[in-house]
């Protein structure tokens, strides 16, 4: 499993609520360990400043210089754990961080109202690596209004500093995150913006009503775009106050799904920006394979490579994109003798990787013969010969103890 978490508020949990730790070892849902063994390539950290905290502590003005702090925190933490995590600016980056074997932390900043009216102040957080800005949080501020269940302030939206904000974001290249936005905000950012839109953490209001929830319109606006939603894990957010439970999510994904098309649906935990449920099906990085499982039963990955293939051999010559496309389709049943075969070939490269670089990642997210065996039940069928040497690649790898043998253990 690979992921890219696009909000989390760990850095906010650890400085502002006396979190215990750091990112390596701590209390909150975020941590270098979870992430890993999740396979997180990119988490995006919200550097958040609550305006309600500073009232009475210089305002706006003190976050903005406490948000330097948070910046601060994050790239010590990264020179301190410099052999997982390595920070981000752009694409070119994430992928060198990944070819390393490093998890890429990108510095956001949720709550534009830090920028108080100062437009040089967008500048220097973008020196400082910020490289997505959500603009409202929950109050209004200097750029517009928030989500809110009074109409009069819903249909709000930028005042005139805010869309000189939201212009210079894109010349800048930085994100721009809707999450947060009252509709009207939304209606004027998505009206004259030039950059990247996408929702880092919100739902589908169709799902569960509440004004932080992207409507159906919202959606189509944002995928037409090119835009992306972060799932939020939030129980009230998903439909339930007190509860976050993977059915709830998936009824989501899949209407994101349906709305938005294949590649809108993303993932935008919230981990760390709320607090704890009376039931929590999915507390961690790592437990996120439960929600993986349960789209897979709905037939998420069969609709997204469906979708995903008539758009690629579509690009092609009708008779070359018709060919290609009757291959990928004769090895999706799974009933030619070269379709078993070329299975065999697409799930043994992995093992064959781990055999290569001595088995590094085996032993850093702890595997299991089980789990090996699991993904290679089928090889088998298409190859005896590569099934027997891949049997062996693993016995070797347990007794060097690359793999653990949970059938011995009987873990």
């Amino acid at each position: 499993m690979r992921m890219i978490d696009m909000h989390c508020d760990t850095l906010w949990k650890l400085i502002d609520l006396d979190g215990q730790g750091d990112l390596m070892k701590n209390d909150c849902h975020i941590s270098i360990p979870s992430m890993k063994k999740a396979g997180t390539v990119v988490q995006l950290f919200a550097c958040f400043t609550k305006a309600a905290d500073y009232k009475k502590k210089g305002g706006y003005d003190a976050a903005f210089v406490h948000l330097q702090d948070m910046v601060r925190y994050l790239r010590q933490q990264q020179e301190r754990y410099s052999e997982d995590l390595a920070l981000a600016y752009s694409w070119n980056d994430v992928d060198r961080n990944d070819f390393a074997g490093r998890i890429s932390a990108i510095m956001t900043v949720e709550e534009g109202g830090i920028l108080n009216g100062h437009m040089e102040r967008l500048e220097e957080l973008y020196q400082h690596g910020i490289r997505l800005m959500t603009p409202v949080w929950n109050y209004e501020n200097c750029i517009g209004y928030p989500n809110s269940r009074k109409k009069s302030v819903m249909w709000k939206g930028l005042k005139p500093f805010g869309k000189e904000v939201i212009e210079r974001m894109g010349e800048l290249g930085m994100i721009i995150d809707v999450s947060h936005a009252s509709d009207g905000t939304f209606r004027d950012i998505m009206a004259i913006a030039k950059g990247t839109v996408i929702a880092s953490h919100s739902n589908c209001r169709e799902i569960a009503k509440h004004p932080r929830n992207l409507t159906d319109e919202m959606i189509w606006q944002l995928a037409d775009a090119g835009g992306i939603a972060g799932l939020n894990l939030y129980g009230p957010f998903l439909g339930r106050e007190k509860e976050s439970r993977i059915e709830d999510m998936t009824a989501h994904i899949l209407h994101m799904l349906n709305k938005g098309g294949s590649d809108f649906p993303a993932i935008g935990t919230d981990f760390d920006g709320f607090g704890e449920m009376e039931v929590m099906e999915i507390g961690h990085p790592d437990e996120m394979e439960k929600l993986w499982e349960m789209l897979k039963q709905k037939g998420v990955k069969e609709y997204r490579e469906k979708q995903a293939a008539e758009r690629i051999y579509g690009l092609l010559p009708e008779d070359q994109g018709q060919w290609l496309k009757a291959l990928w389709e004769e090895f999706e049943a799974y009933e030619t003798p070269e379709a078993k075969f070329a299975h065999v070939l697409d799930n043994c490269q992995p093992l064959f990787l781990n055999d290569a670089s001595n088995g590094k990642s085996w032993e850093e997210h702890q595997v299991k013969k089980s789990q090996i065996y699991k993904r290679n039940r089928k090889t088998g069928e298409g190859s005896e010969v590569i099934w027997e040497y891949m049997k062996e690649l693993v016995d070797k790898h347990i007794a060097l103890g690359h793999v653990i043998d949970d059938e011995k253990d009987g873990r």
